[in-house]
């Protein structure tokens, strides 16, 4: 799969007509909370698409109204070409920036959790406590 999305990745761009990535820290979802923070990535996005889109298609239920009209639509890289394109450079792009912690901190798990907690993650957490990456807001939920 990953290989798959890989090659996906490099064909894209050549056929898209303009693509725009939005990055935030966890130091500013810390400060700004994590919706706003999705809402600041997602404009950032939109901001860096030239020309400039007339509708938007939104993954999920939630945005911050913008001047263009957008349609939300809940698992849509299910149900669009360009979402599920989305969906390939936003999946690529957190792993490329994954790769690096994976060797600053390897006592975290990053390896084998690609960004999503798992079990072992959670142990490094419990066990290390948060490294500088990590949201200072994570909370851990005890089963």
């Amino acid at each position: 799969m990953e290989k798959k999305r890989s090659e996906l990745f490099n064909e894209i761009p050549v056929k898209a007509l303009s693509i725009g990535v939005g990055i935030v820290t966890s130091k500013e979802i810390d400060e700004i909370n994590i919706l706003t923070a999705t809402f600041k990535a997602m404009n950032q996005a939109i901001g860096e698409l030239a020309p400039q889109p007339e509708h938007l298609l939104i993954d999920g239920i939630y945005f911050a109204e913008l001047n263009i009209p957008a349609e939300k639509i809940i698992d849509s890289d299910m149900k669009s070409f360009t979402m599920a394109a989305a969906s390939i450079i936003e999946k690529v792009i957190h792993y490329q920036t994954l790769l690096d912690y994976i060797s600053r901190y390897s006592t975290y798990g990053f390896a084998k959790q690609k960004g999503y907690g798992t079990a072992q993650h959670i142990i490094s957490i419990e066990e290390f406590g948060l490294c500088e990456i990590l949201k200072k807001s994570f909370k851990l939920h005890k089963h």
